[in-house]
């Protein structure tokens, strides 16, 4: 299982492991000049019988964004973070159904620091 999670039910992104949560409720991930943290986007618990990803795509403001996906999970790679960043994940599944997801990615200075004493 991957260290940053992000589960889906009928309700929308509800479970969240180390990924906080912004002002506004988007997924909101702490990141540290250089960095690079992959995403898991579990969608298994909200499909519905033999539903699956058809595919997925992202795109990336301020930050760099690579995805793949199997049949009910969707890998996100986010990397090399300005100031602010924000990603936009479109799934398309099987019954035509589209979930959009936004996940900003913010540098900070403690992050920057954590990764130095891990060193």
């Amino acid at each position: 299982m991957s260290r940053h999670y992000i589960g889906y039910t009928a309700r929308g992104e509800t479970v969240f492991r180390n990924i906080r949560q912004d002002d506004e409720g988007l997924p909101l991930l702490l990141m540290a000049d250089g960095e690079s943290r992959r995403i898991t986007l579990d969608l298994a618990p909200m499909l519905e019988t033999s539903e699956t990803i058809s595919s997925a795509t992202t795109s990336g403001s301020g930050v760099t964004a690579a995805i793949s996906n199997t049949t009910t999970t969707v890998t996100l790679t986010i990397s090399a973070p300005s100031n602010w960043g924000e990603v936009t994940t479109t799934i398309t599944l099987s019954s035509g159904d589209i979930i959009t997801s936004v996940i900003r990615a913010r540098e900070t200075s403690r992050q920057m620091q954590q990764a130095a004493y891990a060193l």
